[in-house]
């Protein structure tokens, strides 16, 4: 359903690992009875997301009020029509929900936003790059090694520019 990749940033699997994922309770679990039928109802299929584990941490126990669960909703797409990634890659949230006190805590909760969620995109963007050039068998591109080999150079250096603003991104969630 989510492709591999988080439901709410969209960071794929083949960037992060699996292990870089976790199962969200999209209404918290500490919002149902703390009940054999409470944990039952938590763990429906329809109340479970998958998440790269930022978002799930950063969303924790964020209990989203009814009236915001049907446009946050990742299993049909509802999201989307919430949050958008501009030419920039940055994710922005769409203007007609810009002043929704909700909508702006889930984001920065996620901190989808930020610099490394734009980063994980452009990453994502660049791999593709990279195929296209060298599976393209019709159009021979001139110098295709050439331009595979500084697609990836530059692929590699924002991996590490990325990691690196992982890390300080941690560290500042860990202080809070």
């Amino acid at each position: 359903m989510y492709n591999n990749a988080c439901a709410y940033c969209g960071i794929p699997s083949w960037l992060i690992g699996a292990d870089g994922f976790e199962i969200d309770h999209f209404i918290c679990e500490s919002s149902f009875p703390d009940s054999a039928d409470g944990r039952n109802e938590a763990g429906r299929i329809e109340n479970l997301v998958y998440a790269c584990r930022m978002c799930n941490r950063g969303k924790g126990k964020f209990l989203i009020p009814e009236e915001c669960r049907t446009l946050l909703m990742p299993d049909d797409n509802s999201i989307s029509q919430v949050f958008f990634r501009e030419d920039d890659y940055y994710i922005k949230i769409n203007e007609k929900y810009i002043n929704n006190h909700i909508i702006l805590d889930f984001y920065n909760r996620l901190h989808l936003g930020s610099e490394l969620k734009r980063l994980d995109y452009l990453l994502i963007k660049l791999r593709s790059l990279i195929r296209v050039v060298k599976e393209d068998e019709k159009n021979k591109i001139p110098d295709e090694n050439i331009i595979c080999s500084k697609l990836l150079e530059c692929y590699l250096e924002l991996l590490d520019k990325r990691n690196l603003e992982f890390h300080s991104l941690a560290r500042d969630c860990m202080q809070l």
